[in-house]
């Protein structure tokens, strides 16, 4: 099935429905303008770190341990329906099998697939699709082999994707302010009011060939 066919599956509900557009555009359009906008920045972290707390205290007791990372796209799909707002890339995600952070606790997203690829890190939706190109921040890379070994070890990630989830810092504010305890009262924020999906994801086979990418 080509990109524009599984926009146009994608466009429908479960019922076979044609569900409301996404802003004034055509809806296939804007899918296929954000399936090649798929940049984001992401934050690897341990299960233990203060800023990915919201989304472990989620998990129940059979994933404790898990590595979790923090995928924020750089630029955000809002669009209006009627007088609400929504971002089309959490919309599709959803619809692709990536749930909403719910509180039973985040559930394994099937064919769902973090992993390497080219120095970066990527998550793929079921079909192959990719949903974001993560590059690894230089302040952050030195912790990435440690991460990668954990990751590699339990084969799964608990992922948040989606606004505001910990991972860049926000306009006006002052990097020094943007502490881990400033990370976790965002991202907890963003899980509370659905702005991000949360699950654990599979880790993709092409890890034990990976060698992360130095940033300057």
């Amino acid at each position: 099935m080509g990109k524009r066919a599984r926009a146009r599956a994608r466009s429908q509900d479960r019922r076979g429905q044609p569900t409301p557009q996404w802003g004034p555009g055509d809806p296939v359009e804007l899918f296929e303008q954000l399936e090649s906008d798929v940049d984001a920045n992401i934050r690897l972290l341990r299960a233990d770190a203060t800023a990915a707390e919201p989304l472990i205290s989620l998990l129940g007791p059979d994933n404790v341990g898990v590595p979790v990372a923090l995928i924020e796209p750089l630029r955000n799909g809002f669009v209006q329906q009627g007088g609400e707002v929504y971002d089309i890339r959490i919309a599709i995600a959803t619809k692709m099998g990536l749930p909403l952070a719910e509180p039973i606790g985040p559930r394994l997203a099937a064919g769902w697939i973090l992993g390497p690829r080219q120095g970066k890190w990527e998550l793929s939706d079921p079909t192959g699709t990719l949903i974001a190109r993560c590059q690894v921040s230089a302040g952050d890379s030195a912790g990435e082999p440690a991460w990668t070994a954990q990751a590699m070890a339990e084969g799964r990630i608990l992922i948040a994707y989606g606004i505001r989830v910990g991972v860049r810092v926000p306009d006006g504010l002052s990097a020094s302010l943007y502490d881990d305890r400033y990370r976790a009262t965002e991202l907890r924020n963003s899980l509370a009011s659905q702005q991000a999906c949360a699950a654990i994801v599979r880790l993709s086979q092409q890890i034990r060939a990976f060698r992360p990418a130095r940033t300057s």
